[in-house]
């Protein structure tokens, strides 16, 4: 029965029945419940019901003038029938399993054929079908239950209204074959399985298969646009292939000034050969990596500085560049990967800095590597996207004030997180800048150079060990600068060398020592000794240290048998070094004195050690010093007199300035107050740059699809380096606790390089990149044949939003000419005032 609204009492029945049968059954319990409540089974065909008129005609039409109308299957009149015949098609199925599992077990030795209810043999007339055009066809006295009515629109591919009432016509036919059948098949009695249960039952199936075609049907109306994309453009496109075109199309679109730039950029000062390169590339699916474009412009602003410690910040200046990337995103679809390139050439160096970007005078990196010697260094970027302003209101609307205060709090975190910096700084001339020697100076000094950062990274020598120190009252050369700081890193060198060579000797006697604790001794050239005694030849010392097995005290001894206990003072004239080779040296057999806990002997031997001067231990490494200044004085001499570069006589009272005016002048311990003046004044607040982009995202976004994004590191970085000139290439994984490493390395170097932060760093680049993700909802495809729209105009028009900010120019004069009148059509509100 059918009923209008709830009024069940106006019901208007379609077809009733009543029907019995007999349960048999051996038990004394009853197998049926008496009295069974079964739950209404209805559908609302409304929707259905408003395109018949009165006079029993179909009238339905598809308004293309609707902003929801893009494709014979996108639109919502048709949307708005698929959802009725989906839920037409439940009805169906659910009253046709209520007759045949529930309602025909009941009568279980009815000895039918249920097989015969099937609705295969029914003609369905909505099938997707396309012809050309013909003359038409007049159908008078048709016996369908509807007629069509006349659109009075010419079509040139649809069939026409007579065609589909031959459809409806056979429809009807073979519905009265089946009945036919079914009336031999099934009996008209009062029995539960009859034969206007039958006929019930095969409609429901014809129905559902009437509801599953004209949603195929649809939908492959849906696939015939897809296919004849596909086939205008010969392939299918990937979320790569439009990537590469935007490339192509900006360079049609914008000017050349403002065109997108390739990110990738030579480390080199004017006139130089390259340091090495930096680059953000993305690998394409066949593994080719290219260089990421970006609008970029290039600022004027004053220094900024970065921590490297609680206590010192290093002030820098340099080139600075703005970076905005644009990527597109689509449903279904992984993030365009990125990485950053960062590669050395040979015996070149620089240092690589990545952070946040804290104020507009100061940058936060969080991580720091020094890149030398033909290293390749790949950094996997990891992009996040968050909301869009509009999304993100809509959302905090119905909080409260304490929850949406949180969420604006946050929200201003995740913007200045967009901003993501890298700061190259070049170590060769800021190297000239801290040791006072003329520019270009280490350019062919490549030994030196290598020596140079040996010390400051390995050893962390202090810098004033190696600079050039004016003299006053004397003027000298570039060359004599030169030769000077070549000669202070020689002597740290030597130095560095001897140290070693003692550790080395005293690792080597508590090695011996130790196999003397456990009986085993040996002689200098490696053969047992039978008398126990180590081998080691006596120096002709007046005191000649001897080291006691049973007391385990350093006790001396002369050559007349006269033994007694070191004082301090003798223990203070020799390093540990010579006290532990000499107390091996006389390790070997020796007769106790008696007189060793003598008091008395005692006093001796400590006045004695006090009188003594170690004159061979000081005089050493004075008298070697003296020797490779000779020799170096030697090899470095001109043809006229040699020039004495540092006087031991008198030392000058204090630093003079040289009077020649392409010397460097000494830099004070303290940053100047011009420069700190500098600092404050900085011509750009980078800081500011996300909240403008966010708001003129809010502004000119209409879709709403255009999302700020987060750069970050990730945790992997893999490193191509040699171990020498010669070795073959290694690769290396640096783990979070290597990049820790590296960092310290980097910042240990620009200590140095700085003198704790007072020397500021010139040749150094500032890079600041900003992301943005256009996303869409479908995939590439789905987005230009379900919802009819162009990409192309969509991510154009996020780029002139991006790129206005940037710029800070309008789109007409940013924009060529030839393409001035599409894009306004297409974007007209970035035009307006």
């Amino acid at each position: 029965y059918a009923f209008q609204g709830n009024n069940m009492k106006k019901k208007l029945v379609l077809q009733s029945r009543h029907g019995s049968t007999e349960i048999i059954t051996r038990s004394d319990s009853i197998p049926k419940p008496k009295v069974s409540v079964i739950p209404a089974i209805d559908i609302n065909i409304s929707h259905l019901l408003q395109f018949v008129s009165e006079d029993l005609q179909l009238n339905f039409s598809i308004d293309r003038t609707k902003k929801t109308c893009h494709t014979p299957r996108r639109n919502s009149e048709v949307s708005e029938t698929l959802n009725f015949l989906g839920e037409f098609y439940s009805w169906c199925t659910n009253v046709y399993q209520y007759f045949t599992n529930r309602l025909f077990p009941v009568q279980a030795n009815h000895g039918l054929d249920l097989k015969a209810l099937t609705a295969n043999e029914i003609f369905c007339p909505v099938v997707p079908l396309f012809e050309e055009n013909q003359k038409a066809i007049t159908i008078e006295n048709s016996p369908t239950l509807f007629t069509i009515a006349e659109s009075g629109v010419e079509t040139t591919s649809a069939l026409r209204v007579a065609d589909i009432t031959l459809f409806l016509e056979e429809q009807m036919r073979t519905i009265k074959d089946t009945f036919t059948k079914l009336e031999k098949t099934f009996p008209k009695d009062t029995s539960l399985v009859t034969f206007p249960d039958s006929k019930i039952l095969v409609i429901l199936l014809h129905a559902k298969f009437v509801c599953q075609s004209f949603s195929d049907g649809v939908d492959y109306i849906e696939l015939m646009l897809r296919k004849q994309l596909v086939s205008a453009i010969g392939k299918e496109l990937s979320p790569v292939d439009f990537s590469n075109y935007m490339t192509y199309h900006n360079r049609k679109i914008f000017k050349e000034e403002y065109q997108p730039r390739s990110f990738c950029y030579a480390i080199r000062r004017p006139d130089h050969y390259p340091e090495g390169i930096v680059s953000i590339e993305s690998p394409d699916p066949n593994g080719v990596s290219q260089a990421l474009n970006t609008l970029t412009k290039k600022v004027d602003g004053g220094l900024m500085k970065f921590p490297i410690s609680a206590a010192t910040k290093i002030t820098f200046g340099g080139e600075r560049y703005i970076h905005a990337w644009i990527s597109s995103e689509f449903s279904n679809s992984t993030p365009t990967p990125l990485n950053i390139v960062a590669r050395a050439r040979q015996f070149s160096s620089f240092i690589l800095l990545i952070g946040n970007i804290l104020s507009a005078t100061e940058f936060q990196p969080k991580h720091a590597i020094i890149i030398q010697n033909k290293d390749d260094l790949l950094i996997p970027l990891l992009t996040e996207v968050i909301p869009t302003p509009k999304a993100f209101k809509k959302a905090v609307e119905s909080l409260s004030e304490e929850q949406r205060a949180f969420a604006k709090a946050y929200r201003g975190m995740q913007l200045e997180s967009t901003l993501f910096g890298m700061c190259i700084i070049q170590i060769k001339p800021q190297l000239e800048k801290l040791l006072r020697i003329p520019n270009d100076s280490l350019t062919k000094e490549i030994k030196m150079t290598q020596k140079l950062m040996e010390l400051f990274i390995e050893y962390q020598i202090p810098s004033d060990l190696l600079a050039y120190q004016f003299e006053e009252g004397i003027n000298h050369t570039d060359e004599q600068r030169i030769q000077f700081v070549k000669e202070q890193v020689q002597v740290m060198k030597d130095m560095i060398s001897g140290k070693q060579e003692e550790e080395i000797k005293q690792v080597e006697q508590e090695k011996k020592l130790e196999l003397y604790d456990l009986g085993i001794y040996s002689s200098s050239d490696g053969s047992e000794e039978s008398d126990g005694s180590i081998g080691l030849e006596c120096e002709e010392l007046d005191c000649i240290p001897k080291y006691s097995m049973a007391s385990n005290d350093l006790l001396c001894a002369d050559f007349d048998d006269f033994a007694y206990e070191c004082s301090p003072p003798m223990m203070e004239c020799y390093s540990a070094a010579p006290m532990m080779e000499m107390a091996l040296d006389c390790a070997a057999p020796m007769k106790k004195s008696k007189s060793r806990n003598s008091s008395k002997d005692k006093k001796v031997a400590k006045k004695k050690v006090k009188d003594e001067k170690p004159k061979e231990s000081v005089a050493k490494p004075q008298l070697k010093r003296e020797e490779s200044k000779a020799d170096k004085s030697e090899v470095e001499s001109k043809a006229d007199e040699p020039v004495e570069i540092k006087q031991e006589e008198a030392k000058p009272e204090g630093p003079k300035e040289p009077e020649n005016k392409d010397e460097p002048k000494e830099k004070e311990d303290k940053p100047k107050e011009k420069e700190e003046n500098l600092e404050e004044e900085s011509l750009l607040d980078f800081t500011k740059l996300p909240e403008i982009l966010d708001r003129n995202f809010e502004l000119l976004d209409t879709d709403s699809a255009l999302h700020s994004t987060i750069l970050t590191v990730g945790e992997s970085w893999t490193k191509n380096y040699q171990k020498a000139l010669l070795a073959t290439p290694s690769t290396l994984t640096l783990s979070i606790e290597d990049q820790e490493k590296e960092r310290n390395k980097a910042f240990d170097l620009l200590d140095a390089l700085s003198r704790s932060g007072s020397l500021p760093i010139d040749c150094a680049t500032f890079h600041v990149v900003v992301a943005a993700t256009h996303c869409f909802d479908r995939t590439l495809l789905n987005t230009v044949v379900q919802d009819c729209v162009n990409p192309i105009e969509k991510v154009e028009r996020s780029a002139l939003i991006v790129s206005t900010t940037i710029h800070e120019e309008s789109p007409e004069a940013m924009i060529q000419e030839s393409v001035k009148e599409k894009i306004k059509k297409a974007s007209p509100h970035l035009f307006s005032k």
